[in-house]
């Protein structure tokens, strides 16, 4: 069967797992709905298959987890934060060497990112009319005359404007006060459970309720915002709301932290043991790390800030490894890596659930692998905006939104002037699988050029896998959006022999991850991964209908502690288990918004601004421009849709200062062309429907 093919499937069977949690602000439908998940959980598995029961006895944990004494592997604790590594050999033979920097270049950033001269005044309107609404937290967009980032917001009696530039130093704010509009950008705030739980207010129908304002905190703004800005597809402006400002009763999308706090969990080979760390990762820092416990040879490429730089684990990313969680004998690595999402899982809420002892469900699995391994109180902050279909991407590919190019769950494709949506494969299920490169070609055009996702750094770095011998890296992605490069997929599932699961029978998109690795994994045929990728959904939709703390979510942890149990031991049964490495990782985080909030939806429409798209707080205007040249008297005007060139037909260009009778107006041609007699200077003026008037001026020749 053919790679494309197999692609094909897999993505589409990952879309409609993601739709799980659609994230557009209305309520989402869990993949469970409408069934017990506990009901079909050997679906696809053998009628022989040994019993999974990988829960450990009490007795068998680590004891109760506290924070580590600063004396204790004090100099892991201290690595340096730019991501280079603590002192001594990375790994116990064939270090690393660097790599003189002939390596590539950062991309080009997009010319129609941010706001430039035709698209001033529709800003100027749009900003004017979101900072009067009182929802609005802040706006902000790349402007091309000054080379800044801007962003306007803060309280709505006290807006304020910051500048932010790119400086030697990295990002720089260079006019005005950050602290006006973010006044807290520290991701620890109210790491520990009992100050966030205290820190809510409480709402009637809740155990929890919102957090107010006076304690909230931004993590890291600026990387978030501009690195956005750097897409192919990026948005002409971004607008974030106040954190409980939703009509759902648990969402994402934000700036604000819970909905920026991901899991982050490690546990097993190649990492320290029993250790909770008060440092704070970003999500970019996931495969990084996880090929750095791998024992990965570094490489040259793009850097976090933009620029050559060697020692990378990716051609290009914006995060670096963990060392501090790794285990600090370079001799010990992890053989194989199971990277495995939870879907709108907030860091907060796994963390009380495993590490404390009065948690109101048990875990045992999700407990035995943290009491055993290493909790990130704080989890790790995810890029903006905070839903699925970039977080996901982050999570397998070490770079932020704007980077990876998966920008929102849907995004104005400027190329092809339509909606780019991975969710939209399943309006035709029938029609996509009838025509498999369609789907295969909006894969590639969702990623940028540069790219490289844990399934292809793993090639790259341990050697690509030879089925004919054996020898290589063998790399697996279920359910997951970041598939490129990987030798099996959820297609190589369902398509290679009659004893392969029907996906009829996956009525779970949760159960249908563990029956892929359940089949992989028990034919002894092939190895075991080198690294496995898998998501589960549940999660996201029982946060958003019922909250992030709820009994739901809660419930669905607990059905998710056996799918974990079955996976490890799955390991087990392969010998395989001492020399993994599990990762447990979210997309985004999930915050419980105010009783009878209802939304903001409109919020920018009402400004009244011609817009391609607006959607995920990200806006893509609709801007008209005009070019002239001269020869003489006679001036050749063209109308042109400002963003991708096309010609506006039937455009009223009109003239001040050209020869006519009357008042001079012209229709544009098939070209968007005009011609005009102007002996002198004039202005010419465009009117086109569904675009704002564009005016240019020709001086005299």
């Amino acid at each position: 069967m053919s790679r494309p093919v197999a692609r094909t499937i897999a993505l589409c069977l990952w879309a409609a797992s993601s739709l799980a949690g659609c994230d557009d602000g209305a309520p989402a439908a869990s993949a469970a709905d409408g069934a017990r998940p506990d009901a079909a959980l050997d679906v696809g598995v053998a009628a022989d298959a040994a019993p999974v029961d990988a829960r450990p006895a009490e007795d068998a944990l680590a004891p109760d987890l506290g924070h580590p004494d600063a004396t204790v592997d004090g100099a892991v604790d201290a690595a340096p934060v730019d991501g280079s590594p603590p002192d001594g050999p990375l790994r116990c033979s064939a270090p690393t060497e660097g790599l003189a920097p002939t390596g590539p270049l950062p991309p080009a950033a997009s010319p129609h990112r941010g706001i430039d001269a035709w698209e001033q005044a529709s800003w100027a309107r749009l900003r004017a009319h979101l900072m009067g609404e009182a929802d609005v937290h802040f706006a902000a967009t790349y402007d091309h005359a000054t080379d800044r980032l801007r962003i306007d917001g803060g309280p709505l009696e006290a807006r304020a404007t910051v500048e932010v530039a790119r400086t030697a130093d990295g990002l720089q704010v260079v006019a005005g006060d950050l602290a006006a509009i973010f006044p807290n950008t520290d991701p620890a705030t109210l790491s520990d459970w009992a100050a966030l739980s205290a820190a809510y207010e409480a709402i009637p129908d809740e155990a929890h309720g919102w957090l107010p304002r006076a304690v909230h905190a931004w993590p890291h703004p600026l990387p978030r915002l501009w690195t956005l800005f750097d897409a192919p597809d990026a948005p002409d402006a971004v607008y974030g709301l106040w954190p409980s400002a939703q009509a759902n009763v648990g969402t994402h999308g934000g700036m604000g932290l819970l909905q920026s706090r991901a899991t982050f969990i490690l546990s097993g080979a190649g990492v320290r043991s029993g250790v909770v760390l008060d440092e704070t990762p970003i999500l970019p820092d996931v495969v990084p790390t996880a090929l750095a416990a791998l024992g990965a040879p570094t490489t040259g490429g793009v850097g976090p800030d933009g620029v050559y730089a060697d020692g990378l684990h990716l051609r290009w990313q914006d995060g670096w490894p963990r060392w501090e969680a790794l285990d600090p004998d370079p001799c010990v690595r992890a053989k194989h890596v199971v990277l495995v999402l939870f879907d709108g899982l907030m860091a907060s809420e796994i963390n009380r659930l495993v590490l404390t002892d009065d948690a109101p469900v048990d875990l045992p699995t999700f407990r035995a692998l943290a009491r055993d391994g290493v909790v990130y109180a704080s989890g790790a902050t995810v890029g903006f905006p905070s839903f699925s279909a970039p977080g996901h991407t982050t999570a397998g590919t070490g770079l932020w939104p704007g980077h990876h190019g998966v920008v929102g769950n849907a995004f104005w494709g400027r190329a092809e002037r339509a909606l780019v949506n991975p969710f939209s494969i399943l309006a035709d299920p029938t029609a996509v699988l009838a025509d498999p490169a369609s789907l295969w070609t909006l894969y590639d055009r969702m990623i940028n050029d540069g790219v490289e996702t844990l399934a292809q750094a793993t090639h790259r770095a341990l050697g690509a896998y030879d089925p004919a011998t054996g020898e290589g890296a063998f790399t697996a992605v279920f359910n997951e959006v970041a598939l490129g490069g990987a030798d099996w997929t959820t297609l190589d599932h369902f398509g290679v022999g009659a004893d392969k699961a029907d996906p009829s029978q996956a009525r779970i998109a949760d159960q249908l991850a563990v029956v892929q690795a359940t089949a992989l994994l028990r034919d002894t045929d092939r190895p075991v991964p080198t690294t496995l990728q898998l998501a589960f959904v549940a999660t996201d939709g029982a946060g958003e209908r019922s909250g992030p703390h709820s009994p739901e979510l809660q419930e669905t942890l607990v059905t998710l502690d056996g799918q974990l149990a079955r996976l490890r031991q799955l390991y087990a049964d392969r010998g395989a288990l001492d020399d993994t490495l599990f990762i447990l990782v979210s997309d985004h985080g999930m915050a419980r918004q105010r009783p009878g909030a209802t939304g903001t939806a409109g919020v920018a429409t009402r400004a009244g601004v011609p817009v391609r798209y607006i959607g995920n707080g990200a806006i893509w205007l609709a801007t008209a421009e005009l070019a002239a040249t001269r020869e003489g008297d006679t001036v050749a005007v063209v109308a042109r849709a400002h963003d991708d060139g096309a010609p506006l037909v039937d455009a009223t260009v009109t003239c001040e200062g050209c020869v006519a009778e009357g008042e001079p107006a012209a229709q544009t041609d098939a070209e968007g062309r005009t011609a005009w007699t102007a002996p002198g200077a004039a202005v010419f003026r465009v009117s086109a429907a569904g675009y704002p008037d564009a005016e240019l001026a020709v001086p005299a020749p």
